[in-house]
């Protein structure tokens, strides 16, 4: 029954991880309740303690409000479309796809610069890209460009945050 508990464990947390990339799926909730689940019915549970679930708990809350208050705050300065947002996902999963090679420099540090600066340029290009397809001068295009990547962008960190949290807890008690 352990290894059943441990598989739904790690297919929550995979499953949130990729929700912190996905705007409309709730990774940190998955998250959150693949700690529940470690906590209520599995050995580890013991070593976790409530107020780490809380922690959790209002990491998620807060991940939510965020999610719907970035985007809001972002739309007054600049609005931008679901192609935007589009353009956004498309060059951060590109950036997953050119992360290992960038992770390949040496020294690790300037990899992981490079890697971190492709997570923001990225999606800006593509956000920027897919909005002057959808009939905007360049100008407008990149505002609203910048603005669908600034909101992807935090609020991806925040879920992401939260995720790697969760997967922290379960390491530091095992």
């Amino acid at each position: 029954m352990e290894i059943v508990l441990w598989s739904i464990f790690w297919i929550l947390i995979v499953f949130g991880f990729l929700g912190c990339f996905i705007s409309r799926f709730p990774g940190p909730i998955l998250a959150f309740c693949g700690i529940l689940i470690a906590k209520l019915f599995m050995s580890v549970g013991e070593l976790i303690s409530w107020w780490n679930v809380a922690l959790i708990g209002l990491l998620v809350i807060a991940s939510m409000v965020l999610n719907r208050f970035i985007p809001k705050w972002s739309q007054s300065i600049a609005k931008y479309g679901k192609a935007g947002n589009y353009g956004a996902l498309i060059g951060s999963l590109l950036t997953f796809c050119v992360a290992p090679a960038l992770s390949e420099v040496k020294p690790a540090g300037v990899g992981l610069s490079i890697t971190i600066f492709c997570f923001i340029l990225l999606p800006f290009i593509f956000a920027t890209l897919f909005e002057f397809i959808q009939q905007k001068n360049f100008i407008e295009a990149s505002k609203s460009g910048g603005s669908a990547t600034f909101v992807y962008v935090c609020t991806t960190f925040v879920k992401l945050f939260t995720v790697v949290y969760t997967v922290y807890l379960m390491f530091v008690n095992n």
